[in-house]
């Protein structure tokens, strides 16, 4: 049974005493006791909150990356509700690796999953209600009075019936040296909250407008030597330069290297390694391989074929012979890009006594284990400064660009150099979400619409069973040893293969007397990783495609359909399904005004899609959009409507355009004319409409509108021409049905 990647890496870190060590963060705990060390230029009340060496005002220390998704916002605002801090006059800074940062979720620090908000909901509130506990207290002992008779408000802790009596937080800190909080604190009753669930404007909002937030693209020191790559067309190729001794008299030159993953050209400025790097003659030895995806996909067929017509093929039958409505179809996903908008870059710099790296990165702990490993140094010889980034959805987990940065970087001690890869090889070099084909039949009564049957295999390539090995070092401590932790890594892989790839497809929201879901492994040469949902952008296009072709097999209305099977003990689901139900896209449509559904749950928040196709020409267009979200309470609104916004267009790119093939071993698309993504001028115009309940359980919203989209358009494209796409990308599948 797939499991999805935050629990399976719960709890595997629970596995055994030396696993829970490796897992033992008490973040609560650590925010609730605060040791106030003052230091010669700036003031420290914890690890999250230290005034500013100049000024009166505080900077907070956000221990996850900002990838757009808004954290840097949503964090400092849950501290500053018990804080009793104006978030707006919070400068941002970026944590440094430790143990005190790292991800509750993961036990690693590390920022994905969609569990920013959920895992630091509480955390950061207990941390800030300490730290506003301990300023209490050093303006009490300031003023000699009782702790009841000061009270926090807006930066300035104040006296009692003396509100002009006051001292400002960052005059406190220098005063509290050697207090720190009692063991629990109180926090605010949710119906007090004058932050969280309130509508103010983003914190990150103002550098990034002032062009002062710095990306890893920009981090460089300006001293520093800039580089870029040409990789091997497929792993393993050995590159030698034919050219090498004429280049090398190029200007701005700083030096031609041939590495085990491709050749890299260093000189003063970028554009100048990037034109010698277009003019080298590289010739590959061992660059030859028959890896086809179409010839893979084909693989995937006959391996679902075949299992399905082994387990449930005979069920359908008499089913069918027992005179109910049944169908079989079969769909299929490709692999797909991340296609950041700032491509791979890292900026490394060796000494004598470590490394000091600039990176935006998804996981500053595993950036400064690959350094580490790389330079041949302890940990924490490794200094990370973790930068705004680009784009991450999952691809920056994968610190291929930071170990090939440091390799370059060995060649210049005491030099700072920025490894930036190119578009093309952005696109070549990817940790790819798996393709897969799945075969699925069902059943329905032919009077009640009842759903008698659901059987699903997918077929697909597996990288779960490579994430322990891979991350292992960044899960599990240091003194385990590097090769124990490979070791032990590799065999915990080896028990969660097809967790990830598979994340929803074994369960259903709908009722059935008859569910079973079955994973048939098929290897690729591709290296493939973490995309936004993950497995979820798979599954919900299969689920919620199927489910519409149930529907008109019962010849019902697609959420009427819904509506009647969904299972009783699903109420977040209704609530959304009713809530499509009553916008005028679908109240209103007419038979083939070109509207669908779709809804999925994901990351425990519930996400469910109308929208209005149409066609230009013979291309799709999606129109209008309306989503709404169940996330429980909605920390930061605006955050979260940017983030249905944001998912939804990254997957209708996919959807609509999203394609990864492979002739020959090597990757055919390179650039955005190939690999398209959606442009402003298709862009839908999207409703958003959140459900807020503070009294269930909060879900993550970073990526939940992805998954269900694909399937909207697909339905959608259906109610337009009934014509059914049951592949993925959808443009290319209306394209062959022309």
């Amino acid at each position: 049974m797939a499991t999805n990647r935050r629990d399976f890496l719960k709890v595997s870190v629970g596995l055994g005493g030396v696993l829970a060590s490796a897992s033992s963060l008490s973040l609560t705990g650590c925010s609730t006791t605060h040791q106030v060390d003052v230091g010669a230029k700036k003031s420290k009340l914890s690890f999250w909150i230290e005034a500013q060496t100049k000024g009166q005002g505080l900077t907070f220390i956000c221990s996850q990356c900002e990838m757009g998704q808004g954290v840097a916002h949503s964090l400092p605002m849950m501290f500053c509700e018990e804080f009793e801090y104006p978030p707006e006059q919070l400068e941002i800074q970026f944590a440094p690796v430790g143990a005190e940062y790292k991800n509750p979720a993961f036990s690693m620090q590390s920022t994905g999953g969609s569990t920013s908000v959920t895992a630091y909901f509480e955390p950061m509130r207990r941390a800030g209600a300490a730290c506003r506990q301990v300023l209490i207290k050093a303006a009490a002992k300031h003023w000699d009075i009782p702790e009841d008779q000061c009270i926090a408000e807006n930066g300035f802790v104040l006296q009692k019936g003396k509100p002009k009596v006051k001292e400002s937080y960052p005059n406190l800190i220098a005063k509290a040296d050697g207090l720190s909080a009692s063991e629990s604190v109180k926090l605010k009753d949710p119906r007090d909250f004058k932050l969280i669930g309130k509508r103010r404007p983003r914190i990150d909002n103002k550098p990034k407008l002032a062009a002062k937030a710095v990306y890893g693209i920009d981090a460089p020191p300006p001293d520093a030597l800039k580089a870029t790559v040409i990789h091997a067309p497929i792993p393993g190729a050995k590159g030698s330069v034919k050219n090498l001794e004429s280049m090398k008299k190029e200007l701005g030159i700083q030096g031609i290297f041939a590495f085990d993953f491709g050749v890299v050209v260093v000189a003063k400025k970028y554009w100048q390694a990037k034109r010698l790097a277009e003019k080298l003659e590289i010739s590959w030895k061992n660059a030859s391989s028959k890896f086809d995806s179409e010839q893979q996909t084909q693989s995937y067929q006959e391996a679902c074929s075949k299992a399905y017509y082994e387990e449930y093929a005979e069920s359908i039958a008499q089913l069918a012979n027992d005179g109910h409505k049944t169908i079989e179809h079969e769909y299929q996903v490709p692999y797909l890009a991340h296609a950041c908008m700032e491509p791979m870059n890292a900026t490394v710099l060796v000494k004598e006594d470590g490394c000091v790296v600039w990176a935006p990165t998804q996981a500053a702990s595993l950036t400064q284990e690959a350094v580490a490993k790389v330079c041949d140094v302890p940990y924490d010889k490794v200094t990370v400064h973790s930068t705004y980034c680009g784009g991450g959805f999952g691809r920056r987990f994968y610190q291929n660009y930071s170990e090939e940065a440091a390799q370059v970087a060995k060649q210049f001690p005491g030099k700072p150099v920025q490894l930036l890869w190119s578009r093309e090889e952005d696109t070549h070099n990817d940790f790819y979400r798996p393709n897969g084909v799945a075969k699925m039949g069902g059943a329905v009564d032919a009077r009640s619409g009842k759903i008698l049957a659901w059987y699903h295999v997918h077929a697909s390539p597996s990288f779960s069973s490579d994430v322990f090995s891979r991350f292992s070092h960044g899960i599990f401590p240091e003194w385990l040893g590097r090769s124990f932790k490979n070791s032990l890594g590799s065999g915990l892989g080896s028990l969660i293969s097809g967790a990830m790839e598979n994340e929803g497809s074994d369960a259903i929201p709908y009722l059935s007397d008859e569910f079973d879901f079955h994973w048939k492994e098929v290897p690729t040469e591709l290296k493939l990783g973490f995309w936004r949902s993950v497995g979820h952008s798979i599954s919900g296009f299969y689920k919620e495609s199927f489910v519409d072709e149930l529907a008109y097999l019962a010849d019902q209305d697609p959420i009427t359909f819904r509506l009647s099977n969904l299972d009783s003990e699903k109420p977040r689901y209704k609530k959304v399904l009713e809530r499509l139900a009553a916008h005028p896209l679908w109240v209103q449509r007419k038979p083939g005004d070109g509207v669908g559904v779709a809804v999925h749950e994901s990351f425990k928040s519930y996400v469910g899609e109308l929208v209005k196709v149409s066609m230009k020409g013979n291309q799709i267009s999606v129109d209008e959009a309306f989503v709404v979200v169940d996330c429980g309470l909605a920390v930061d609104p605006d955050g979260v409507k940017a983030q249905m916004e944001g998912g939804l267009i990254y997957g209708l790119s996919a959807a609509l355009f999203g394609e990864i093939t492979i002739q020959e071993g090597r990757v055919v698309q390179s650039n955005f004319h190939d690999f398209r993504v959606l442009r402003m001028s298709e862009a839908p115009n999207i409703d958003v409409d959140i459900i807020t309940d503070p009294n269930v359980e909060l879900g993550g919203c970073g990526e939940p509108a992805t998954p269900p989209i694909a399937a909207a358009v697909a339905n959608a494209v259906y109610d337009l021409s009934k014509k059914r796409l049951r592949s993925l990308p959808l443009q290319k599948a209306w394209d062959q049905l022309a």
